[in-house]
């Protein structure tokens, strides 16, 4: 199998180095491309080829207004339009010169993305989507896309596909929440992916070299983040007195789900979930989200709690969730550990995991998701690579099934 890997980040280079060595045991020949000068460096370090995207102009172009990078301000109309371009012909002189067969794709939703799916789509290649699992050491993995827009989004029977044990899933379970009682860190909290030192160089090759911009960066607003000149602290309140309450979890102002899969912002969340806790007769309360670090959001929220009166706390996400007496959400993973503790939920905004069943739970964990951990810096188990490289095998046709709409939860596994 030959396969192609655009890599977008120096966190997912290391990533997908971890997952190449494990593919060492299989007939696997990983390609790499990448638009940043500082991951090819680091690749180039590490021993790795790797070919970068040059701007190229004149490719026939798709609907870039929908790509997270754009909607998220990153980039205007026609600084994605060149991204797309030179990413398109840079895949499809990879894809003839490599025999490449077989693609992995982190995320999907942004216009780079976009360019490499839609060669997938040109020459019928294998493809799969990568994202973080969102619980300990699951990796989320599908053919049509993560999150709202993946295959068990469209067709939960898919994971009939998919059987798990129940007993095994109470165990996890248990653990689980055991280890999530008394923890408030989450993995992009944990994780500084791309320094500001990284961002310059890939802005000044990308004027020097005329390579396409992927990204806005301010060395201002990075020194001052640096510095602590943005951060803007609001304060909180205790719950002791308060028996029972709606529970509302913000997400990052630009977090993907919220960005790309939501019609609703956070104010809006706030204010439906605000409406909820009044019909029910009991609090609203609002948990920020840790990786949070825009000042004007922040101070919106803080505004936002003076008219509405509502509370905003800092306790661990289980223990809010236990004692709420319904869990409001927009899209984000807080409404599937909720479902995971089988307690009422409302998403306001398209999830792959709102109309999941206590079966399908437990399939999804425990055999859906893989056992790959994307933070770690230990080896990635061979047995489940196997796994992956299974479901990569005639993902196409499933791509077309699904995409077609005569799919049954059938043969999922290749």
């Amino acid at each position: 199998m030959n396969l192609l890997i655009h890599v977008d980040s120096l966190q997912r280079l290391r990533f997908f180095l971890r997952l190449e060595e494990a593919m060492l045991a299989f007939d696997v020949s990983v390609t790499y491309v990448t638009t940043l000068p500082a991951v090819a460096f680091r690749a180039v370090l590490r021993g790795k080829a790797i070919t970068i995207v040059r701007g190229q102009s004149g490719k026939e172009f798709p609907a870039v207004e929908s790509c997270f990078d754009v909607l998220s301000g990153e980039l205007t109309i026609e600084e994605a339009i060149f991204l797309y371009s030179s990413m398109w012909q840079t895949a499809v002189e990879l894809v003839d010169k490599n025999q490449i067969d077989a693609c992995l794709i982190w995320n999907g939703c942004k216009t780079a993305d976009l360019a490499v799916y839609d060669v997938v789509e040109s020459r019928n290649l294998n493809a799969l989507f990568l994202e973080v699992g969102n619980l300990p050491g699951k990796l989320f993995v599908d053919c049509l896309g993560v999150n709202a827009r993946s295959s068990i989004a469209r067709y939960h029977a898919v994971l009939e596909d998919y059987p798990a044990d129940g007993v095994d899933f109470q165990r996890w379970l248990s653990s689980y929440l055991k280890s999530k009682r008394g923890n408030s860190s989450v993995p992009q909290k944990k994780t500084r992916v791309d320094f500001g030192l990284n961002k310059l160089l890939n802005r000044f090759f990308c004027f020097a070299g005329r390579l396409p911009k992927t990204q806005s960066f301010s060395i201002f607003r990075h020194l001052k983040r640096e510095l602590g000149l943005m951060r803007y602290k609001v304060p909180l309140d205790s719950l002791k007195s308060i028996p029972k309450y709606v529970f509302f979890p913000l997400q990052v102002t630009k977090d993907t789900q919220l960005v790309v899969n939501s019609d609703l912002d956070n104010e809006s969340g706030i204010r439906a979930a605000d409406e909820y806790a009044r019909n029910l007769n009991v609090p609203l309360v609002v948990k920020l989200h840790p990786a949070e670090d825009n000042p004007g959001a922040l101070n919106q929220i803080e505004k936002l709690r003076e008219e509405l009166k509502f509370y905003v706390v800092e306790e661990p996400v289980v223990q809010l969730i236990e004692r709420a007496e319904l869990v409001v959400t927009l899209n984000s993973t807080v409404g599937l550990e909720a479902k995971l503790m089988a307690k009422p939920l409302v998403t306001l905004s398209p999830t792959y995991y709102s109309s999941l069943r206590a079966a399908d739970m437990k399939n999804l964990v425990l055999a859906y998701m893989l056992d790959i951990d994307y933070f770690a810096k230990t080896s990635i188990d061979v047995h489940v690579v196997s796994e992956l490289l299974q479901r990569l095998e005639g993902s196409s046709r499933r791509r077309e099934e699904y995409l077609s709409g005569g799919v049954s939860a059938t043969s999922l596994r290749g």
